[in-house]
């Protein structure tokens, strides 16, 4: 059996060459500061904004944001939640396939100071009614495509807001609000022993 060829890492050929590919390119590691990690997602994200607005953020098969453009469109969320009078730590559903408005939607929920809770529109009806439930969320997120699905969701209990008819005069601009690491920011579901989802709340 030959030996398996490696680099001067040490590493097998095929995993030298994905670090060599993601290796910061001034040849050295530069760990974060205590101030850059202990701030909320939202500000470390608005710091990167301010270096790279016209860097590219996000990136799909159909479609691609730079950091600018998709901090404006997390501003219109945030400043449209905020507009509804939309305010403290009550959970933001949200309903998206995986892309760029689930993104957007994500950052703006968190920039208005509310945490979130990401339903998969690919999992059964009756998990994503007990997920909504269990998290008394009072908004479902959407856009057009699974508008349907949210109202069949939401039935009495919380209200459907269509991301695809945001009022395009909303501010774009940053809301501003004050954040600690310790503020939540979303609820993560686990499926359980038992199949029955149980939520677990994370912070910045």
């Amino acid at each position: 059996m030959n030996a398996l060829s490696t680099d001067s890492h040490g590493l097998p050929a095929e995993q030298g060459t994905i670090r060599n590919r993601c290796f910061h390119p001034t040849g050295t590691f530069i760990e974060f500061q205590e101030a850059a990690v202990e701030q909320s997602i939202t500000s470390r994200f608005e710091e990167q904004v301010r270096k790279y607005p016209d860097r590219l953020a996000v990136k799909t098969r159909n479609h691609q944001v730079t950091y600018d453009e998709l901090n404006r469109s997390a501003n219109r969320v945030a400043n449209q939640l905020l507009a509804g009078n939309n305010h403290g730590q009550t959970p933001v559903a949200m309903l998206f396939a995986q892309g760029i408005p689930g993104v957007a939607t994500i950052l703006g929920v968190l920039k208005a100071g509310m945490s979130y809770v990401a339903l998969d529109p690919f999992i059964s009806r009756p998990k994503l009614k007990d997920m909504l439930s269990d998290s008394a969320a009072k908004l479902i997120v959407t856009n057009g495509q699974n508008l349907a699905l949210a109202k069949g969701l939401a039935q009495d209990h919380c209200a459907p807001l269509d991301f695809d008819q945001f009022d395009s005069r909303v501010s774009t601009e940053n809301p501003g609000l004050p954040l600690s690491p310790e503020t939540s920011a979303y609820i993560m579901y686990t499926s359980g022993s038992t199949g029955q989802p149980k939520g677990l709340v994370q912070n910045h």
